[in-house]
């Protein structure tokens, strides 16, 4: 699952991904990390935007997971000129076939892999 949220009360929005490895068990383990550093959120508004999200994501979020099982959660943040954000696990299990296989891992983004 890709999704936005705060934790703020509504003013900084950071994108998350929540990945079940188990899901046929019967306490099915959900690992949630943030996708964004937490000086570097998606969108830090000055006024609490209310019941919508800040920023224009609106719909465009989407979530695919690659042929070699690396999710990619990727979200457009429209005031910013249509800048794509994507976001992904630097490490972790591959979500397809074995979940025991661990995928290469990644170097770490931010502002500078822009």
């Amino acid at each position: 699952m890709g999704y936005i949220g705060t934790t703020n009360g509504g003013s900084t929005w950071n994108g998350y991904m929540t990945v079940i490895t188990d899901s046929f068990n019967e306490k099915a383990l959900l690992t949630t990390v943030v996708v964004n550093l937490p000086d570097d959120p998606l969108e830090n508004a000055k006024e609490d935007c209310g019941y919508d999200r800040c920023g224009g994501f609106g719909d465009f979020i989407d979530i695919v997971v690659a042929a070699d099982g690396r999710p990619w959660f990727g979200l457009a943040h429209n005031p910013a000129g249509e800048i794509g954000i994507f976001g992904t696990f630097a490490e972790g299990p591959s979500l397809r076939g074995d979940t025991v296989s661990a995928l290469p891992p990644l170097p770490l983004g931010g502002p500078a892999t822009l």
